[in-house]
């Protein structure tokens, strides 16, 4: 099955959403237009197909939260990636006093905030202030989940699974509140997503074909997600253990091409942590501690509770905003990838929304032990490299609340990286399983009430007209 939608044009019609969105407020309107024009027209010839109007009513409802939004509303960070974009911005985009810059701005690596300093200057030129110009780089996070998406749904198909699991996996996948609430950020975390989505994939067909051209492609996806956030080069883990099962593979561990292309990977991700060292040369921490948030603070709580302390289950949202925060870090992560950390309308299916979510996470870590039993594609390479990336992320995450006892420390936001993995692994794990109907038929219903729920909640919250 065909997705007729790619990376480029995609790219293309959010650039131009954008623009028009600086001039008119009836963005939505267009973008749903045209989309909705574009369908009919694939249907016209007879190309139309189910992963087409998948994908296009997750970027249309994606389109109505980023319209929806206000300046500086459910986001962020967000004056930390201000400051650092209005920096280029009034220095031309060249760092003139390094050590003002950081000192007063922030330690993030360069590449986001010189992407959103140019569409602020873009914004300033056509009449806008700073504030709404730097507003206007929600569009290229809705362009990089959008993205994730088609990468994502490539990927899926690159296995021999039945193809309406595919479609309910790969569709649950699209309509995540996740991939909502990221579609409106102004900060790095979607783009960095999106370019570690991307090394996933290229680094799984490296895995296949041992080619230079495929460790330059991921050389510099590492170089520029390095350039974006530091988390992006944790990828590595990954890359690595497939190129370890590309040397077990190989009847020659001396093979020169493939140790130049081991050579290449390296220096893409050397170079993806140039920032760093511009931090290390300038003796600035490369992580710099949270600012002093009280009522985020975690230290009243002992290890113990934070792990296994599930008391505040019956409580739905982590709410920064009314100092209602989840110190027990596995609620923190179910409640705050659906929710981030506001509270939203509409209890009822926010409830029903988060039951799901606790039931999809039981099932998302049972099914993740199934990956020493079913292997995914030609042998086990990859299922090794999904463990470890996953028990690395894991291992990020721990070590940052750990040193850092805050409950922003503990969101879901600094994993979501293991979503798209997870789901691969799940479908690998049904494609097993010769399930009963009636036991199709449930899954299937939970994931329409889930993506029912989501939607109720989330337009019954932001209401952009």
């Amino acid at each position: 099955m065909t997705l007729h939608f790619n990376l480029k044009s995609m790219l293309l019609f959010v650039i131009c959403l954008m623009f028009l969105h600086i001039t008119t407020p009836h963005t939505f309107l267009v973008g749903t237009i045209a989309i909705i024009s574009y369908l009919f027209l694939l249907y016209k010839k007879n190309n139309l197909n189910t992963c087409d109007a998948i994908l296009s009513l997750s970027f249309i409802f994606n389109l109505y939260y980023v319209c929806g939004l206000s300046i500086n509303v459910r986001q962020y960070d967000y004056f930390n990636f201000f400051m650092q974009a209005v920096y280029f911005v009034e220095n031309d985009f060249f760092l003139k006093n390094p050590i003002s810059y950081l000192n007063s701005v922030y330690y993030q690596p360069p590449l986001w905030s010189i992407i959103t300093g140019l569409i602020t200057k873009i914004g300033i030129l056509l009449g806008q202030t700073r504030e709404q110009g730097f507003d206007e780089a929600r569009f290229i996070s809705l362009f990089s989940i959008t993205a994730t998406m088609i990468v994502m749904w490539r990927f899926i198909n690159e296995f021999s699974y039945n193809k309406k699991l595919v479609l309910w996996i790969w569709g649950l996948f699209c309509f995540l509140p996740i991939h909502t609430i990221m579609s409106g950020l102004n900060n790095n975390d979607s783009f960095v997503y999106f370019l570690m989505m991307l090394i996933i994939y290229q680094a799984y067909k490296w895995y296949n074909d041992n080619s230079i051209l495929k460790a330059l492609n991921i050389a510099f996806l590492l170089f520029l997600a390095g350039m974006t956030k530091f988390s992006g080069l944790m990828t590595l883990s990954y890359v690595a253990i497939l190129g370890l099962s590309i040397l077990f593979n190989q009847p020659n561990k001396f093979n020169a091409k493939i140790w130049i292309q081991f050579l290449i990977i390296a220096i893409g991700a050397t170079l993806g942590f140039a920032w760093g060292f511009f931090l290390l040369y300038f003796h600035f921490p490369i992580v710099p501690p949270p600012n002093e948030n009280f009522y985020q603070i975690m230290t009243n709580y002992s290890i113990q509770e934070r792990l296994f302390d599930f008391s505040n289950i019956g409580i739905i949202f982590a709410d920064l905003k009314n100092n209602v925060i989840e110190p027990n870090v596995w609620l923190s992560l179910i409640k705050t990838s659906i929710f981030g950390e506001w509270s939203w309308n509409n209890i009822a299916f926010s409830t029903i929304l988060y039951i799901e979510n606790i039931l999809l996470s039981i099932f998302i870590t049972y099914s993740f032990f199934h990956l020493f039993k079913y292997k995914i594609g030609k042998d086990f390479g990859l299922n090794l490299a999904f463990v470890v990336f996953t028990i690395a992320i894991f291992i990020s995450w721990a070590s940052f609340w750990l040193k850092f006892p805050y409950f922003c420390s503990t969101e879901f936001r600094y994993v979501v990286i293991l979503v798209p993995i997870s789901y691969l692994w799940i479908a690998n794990y049904l494609q097993q399983k010769n399930l009963p109907k009636w036991l199709n038929i449930t899954l299937a219903s939970s994931v329409v009430l889930f993506i029912l729920s989501k939607t109720i909640v989330f337009v019954s919250t932001i209401q952009p007209f």
